[in-house]
């Protein structure tokens, strides 16, 4: 069972992965933290990069509450959304977490995690 969780892990962060090199979603994340204006194209791929990394470690939590996967992948994987939520573009998208639309399309607990690490 945990072997699975690991292979669908990496399994969605290649796919991750492969879209942001696709969109060159680091020079837009660079281009946003600059303060530069984002056409309308990269405020949407921006946006989608977001909700994918949401939905990523949304499943690594719920993978982590059913025991299916290894502590220290979580713990590790932790610290990746500790950071996520203290970002300035998560801020500028999701200016009303929790409680926006966003927060209401995933799971409450990971909402709470969200919202207790980005205090």
């Amino acid at each position: 069972m945990r072997a699975e969780a690991s292979t669908t892990r990496a399994e969605m962060f290649i796919e991750n992965s492969r879209w942001g090199n696709e969109k060159n979603i680091l020079a837009i994340y660079s281009k946003f933290n600059t303060g530069d204006i984002l056409t309308e194209i990269e405020e949407n791929n921006m946006r989608h990069s977001m909700r994918s990394q949401l939905r990523y470690f949304e499943n690594l939590h719920y993978q982590w509450q059913l025991g299916v996967l290894d502590e220290e992948i979580w713990q590790t994987n932790l610290s990746g959304i500790s950071a996520i939520s203290r970002v300035p573009s998560f801020k500028f998208f999701y200016p009303d977490w929790p409680n926006g639309f966003e927060a209401s399309t995933l799971r409450s607990s990971f909402v709470e995690l969200i919202s207790s690490l980005g205090e």
